[in-house]
C-alpha cells in the first residue's frame, strides 16, 4: 500500500467521526489542523481518526517509530503481523479501524508513474483494519494499517492493499477479547472485501 491516503473532512459523517475524536481525553482542539490545511490528504506522520472501540474514536499520529531514526513504520503485514516484535501486542489487545474516502497506488511502467485512486462503489467510507500502541513520552498513541496480498484488478498496480472490513464486521474487529485475535486475519470475509473491491481511476500522470 502507498504511503498516502485520503479523509473527506466535508463529509457530514467524517465530520462526526473527527469531532468525537477531538472530545477524546488526550487530544488536542488542534490535532487536526494539519489535516484540514491538506484538504484531507494523508501523509505518514499525520495527526488522524481513529476508532478503537464501538462509537469510540481519539486522535492517533499514522506510523509507529522505528527503532533508530525519525522514520517510521506505517504499514503493517496481516500475514506477519502477529510473529513482528513491534505489533504482536498491539495485534492481541489494541485493534483500531481508520477511516478512509480514498487510498492511492502508484503504477510504473518505464520512466512513467501513474497514481491511482481506490474508492468504494458509492464512494463510502471504508473501514480499514490496524492496530495501535501508546510510545512512552508520547501525548497521542500511534497507529498502523494492516495490508494483504492485492486482488482483483489492484494486483495490476500494486502488489499489495490495504485490508478493508466490512461495515457490519467493524465492531467484531474492535472487540476486546483477544480469542478472535489468535488467527487475526483469517476470519476476515476476503470474499466480501473483493466483491466491495475499490474502483480505480488515474488521477495524473507524472514523468520521473
Amino acid at each position: 500500500m502507498c504511503a498516502n491516503f485520503k479523509i473527506e473532512i466535508t463529509d457530514p459523517k467524517m465530520m462526526e467521526i473527527m469531532k468525537a475524536a477531538l472530545k477524546a481525553s488526550d487530544a488536542d482542539a488542534d490535532d487536526f489542523s494539519l489535516l484540514v490545511k491538506n484538504k484531507g490528504e494523508v501523509f505518514p506522520k499525520y495527526i488522524i481518526p481513529v476508532q478503537t472501540a464501538p462509537e469510540t474514536f481519539r486522535p492517533m499520529t499514522w506510523g509507529y517509530p522505528k527503532w533508530k531514526g525519525t522514520d517510521v513504520i506505517f504499514n503493517a503485514r496481516s500475514e506477519g503481523a502477529m510473529e513482528s516484535k513491534m505489533f504482536r501486542d498491539s495485534m492481541l489487545r489494541r485493534r483500531c479501524v481508520v477511516p478512509a474516502i480514498m487510498y492511492y497506488e502508484h503504477k510504473t511502467e518505464g520512466k512513467r508513474k501513474t497514481k491511482y485512486y481506490f474508492q468504494l462503489p458509492g464512494k463510502g467510507i471504508m473501514h480499514l483494519a490496524g492496530c495501535w500502541e501508546m510510545k512512552p513520552g508520547k501525548r497521542l498513541p500511534v497507529c498502523a494499517i494492516l495490508t494483504m496480498d492485492a486482488v482483483g484488478e489492484q494486483a495490476d498496480i500494486h502488489n499489495r492493499m490495504p485490508i478493508i472490513i466490512p461495515p457490519e464486521r467493524v465492531d467484531e474487529w474492535l472487540v476486546e477479547s483477544i480469542e478472535p485475535m489468535k488467527r487475526p486475519t483469517l476470519w476476515l470475509d476476503c470474499g466480501s472485501v473483493g466483491r466491495e473491491e475499490p474502483a480505480q481511476m488515474s488521477l495524473f500522470d507524472q514523468n520521473y
